[in-house]
């Protein structure tokens, strides 16, 4: 009679499930790897339909074989799943809340499927085979940009800076990373591999690869790279020694030691000549990010205080930041972080330390299954191939967490599938599961599917069309052609993300101050902000645009608590979003209003706050297009208030705008 602990009898026949659901996960993860390297939804959403179709192939193949998720794993991850879904559902802004959404859905998705149909040789051999293959895709295009052509960059915008190559991706951070998984891999199979001329073939693209991530000129990127091949190689040793005397296994507690400390050398030299290449200075701060990074994250750190528990919601570090920003720390050339730079600390900060635990915890589970119980055992996991892999998945994902340390990766879904097939290569069962342990694995593959179809199910609909609009504006140089506005809206309309609707409405708000009398421009210009607005509250930029709009369309009343919440939300970079001068224009128009309806007390008390407003806006950066249109407006202010006070009009100032002098 067959126990349930026996590890079930894989052949090679019927297992065609297996196999669609392996590549059908693969074929999502190079989508995303191809198209979705950034922050644009729209375009990570082509994967989602590729891996939720391998993880119910991979289920069928989990129920028939028995292979689940490894339980501490389930239960550990699966609390993290719920967590993090929850928390994402009730997101303040639902359209950030989506987008950590669909990276946690199919995250574990991937890592289920890779799992349950991962870990057989052959599946394993043609898994190994896709990495390769997109390794020398990266590395082909990375010598590409290296020698020939510096700002290409495939189906996007050509690259803006020539810092360091990229590969397929936009962004060389982004390569760092996906070496940081990949060549881990390579080592443990090199390391393991009984032929010869295979493992030399593996070292070959280990050595390839790391000339590649230093042509990144990625610190973090370069840093996690060694930090995964490293802990391979010492696993590798320590593994292997346990069975040595104690002077042998002394010798090879020191060589590990002694390589750390090399480590640690190799990554401080390169981080400096990195630093130094791209025009930062060598210096240790320098090499370190220190200047940006330390301030990033103490930010972070405040406003995880106030919510240590639950954290401030999904992805709230990108306008919180924004709210209590402070000149004094942040160096004035920072533009508009999106994120930490610290993984661990956005966690706090978005999740609080429930969600950082979590993470913790699960990370620790499963390595900890293989550091303590020193390699995979059981039928198949005999063969020093499957101990390869890992090992190597092992190193890969101590690189790319220690790469989270100073980087933000882990919010790019190429990269956070690459991590999740890695993972999935290290929380497989290691006998035949029973029917509670199926159960829950299939619980929580059709949650994570109906959670991904959620997040990203329109855009994925419409992600097809997005790119092909896209690519239309990639031949154009990056200008959109006014031909192609039409369907624009219909995309926007079909998937309303913020970010779009934004995008729309400020073309058109543009068009329509360059040529006042087309009153069509400026009402898709509401329609599209109105959008945003209500998508999104609590971006500077949309809510900036969306009250200007506003006051052109004479609705001031609507308009005044707009421009107020714009004042909270940015006053303190008002070099950057115009809060303070956005409310100096509504209250110029306002006043104009007024003035025409003969209210002239009320007229004059709206002139004399608009130039207050006026004065400390451009006190504090602010540009208005040019010190011609700033005097301009001045002028116009103080015409209409000495024409109001030689009448002798008592002012009658404003009581909900509080004066400028007040706001810090």
């Amino acid at each position: 009679m067959r126990k349930d602990t026996e590890e079930p009898t894989l052949s090679s026949k019927g297992h065609a499930f297996g196999w669609a659901a392996l590549a059908l996960t693969c074929a999502g993860w190079l989508v995303a790897l191809i198209f979705g390297d950034g922050f644009e939804l729209h375009r990570s959403a082509l994967a989602m339909p590729f891996v939720v179709l391998g993880a119910f192939c991979g289920l069928i193949e989990s129920w028939r074989c028995g292979r689940t998720i490894w339980m501490p794993a389930m239960l550990a991850g699966g609390l993290a799943l719920l967590y993090f879904s929850f928390r994402s559902l009730g997101a303040p802004v639902w359209d950030l809340g989506r987008y950590d959404l669909h990276l946690v859905s199919l995250a574990w998705l991937t890592m289920a499927t890779l799992a349950s149909c991962g870990c057989v040789r052959g599946r394993g051999t043609f898994l190994l085979i896709i990495l390769m293959v997109s390794f020398v895709a990266q590395f082909a295009t990375g010598l590409y940009q290296q020698f020939v052509d510096p700002s290409f960059v495939f189906l996007r915008l050509p690259r803006s800076t020539a810092a360091g190559v990229s590969g397929l991706f936009w962004h060389w951070n982004n390569l760092g990373a996906y070496l940081a998984i990949v060549l881990p891999i390579f080592l443990g199979v090199a390391l393991t591999s009984r032929q010869r001329a295979f493992g030399l073939l593996m070292v070959v693209l280990v050595v390839s690869g790391v000339v590649l991530a230093y042509l990144s000129k990625s610190r973090a990127g370069f840093a996690a790279v060694v930090i995964g091949l490293g802990s391979v190689g010492a696993l590798a040793l320590i593994t292997r020694s346990r069975s040595w005397s104690f002077g042998a296994r002394l010798g090879s507690w020191s060589a590990v030691g002694f390589g750390m400390v090399l480590a640690i050398i190799m990554i401080l030299a390169a981080a400096s000549r990195v630093s130094a290449d791209r025009g930062h200075g060598a210096d240790l701060d320098q090499a370190l990010g220190k200047s940006l990074r330390f301030a990033l994250a103490g930010a972070a750190y405040d406003l995880w205080l106030k919510k240590p528990i639950f954290g401030n919601g999904s992805q709230s570090y990108r306008y919180q930041l924004v709210e209590n920003w402070d000149a004094e720390v942040m160096p004035p050339w920072v533009g508009n972080p999106e994120t930490v730079h610290n993984e661990y600390l956005q966690a706090l900060t978005d999740y609080g330390l429930i969600g950082f635990l979590l993470i913790i915890v699960f990370f620790a589970v499963i390595l900890g299954r293989y550091v303590v119980g020193g390699s995979f055992k059981g039928e198949e996991d005999r063969s020093r191939w499957r101990e390869g892999l890992g090992l190597g998945a092992i190193g890969g994902v101590l690189g790319v967490l220690a790469q989270a340390v100073f980087d933000f990766q882990l919010h790019l879904l190429p990269i956070v599938l690459l991590l999740a097939i890695a993972v999935g290569l290290l929380v497989q069962s290691k006998h035949r599961a029973g029917i509670p342990a199926r159960i829950s694995h299939l619980l929580s593959v059709v949650l994570a599917a109906i959670l991904a179809i959620t997040a990203v199910g329109r855009e994925s609909l419409a992600g097809m069309e997005w790119l092909r609009w896209e690519m239309a504006t990639v031949e154009e140089g990056g200008k959109l052609p006014v031909s192609e506005l039409p369907r624009f809206k219909e995309l926007l309309e079909a998937s309303p993300h913020y970010e779009a609707a934004l995008s729309y409405g400020r073309m058109h708000y543009t068009a329509f101050l360059q040529d006042p009398s087309r009153r069509e421009l400026l009402e898709e210009a509401g329609w599209a902000l109105a959008i945003a607005y209500e998508r999104n509250p609590q971006d500077p930029a949309t809510i900036i645009t969306h009250a200007l709009i506003l006051d052109l369309k004479e609705e001031y009343a609507e308009a005044e608590p707009v421009h107020l919440q714009a004042l909270k939300m940015a006053h303190r970079r008002e070099n950057k979003y115009g809060a303070m001068a956005g409310m100096s224009r509504h209250l110029l128009l306002k006043g104009e209003a007024l003035r025409m309806k003969r209210n002239p007390e009320e007229a004059l008390g709206n002139f004399l706050m608009a130039k207050e407003y006026l004065l400390t806006s451009y006190a504090r950066g602010y540009k208005f297009g040019g010190y011609q249109n700033f005097l301009k407006t001045k002028r116009l202010l103080e015409t209409r208030i000495n024409m109001l006070q030689i009448a002798g009009i008592q002012s009658k100032v404003p009581r909900d705008v509080p004066v400028p002098q007040n706001i810090r």
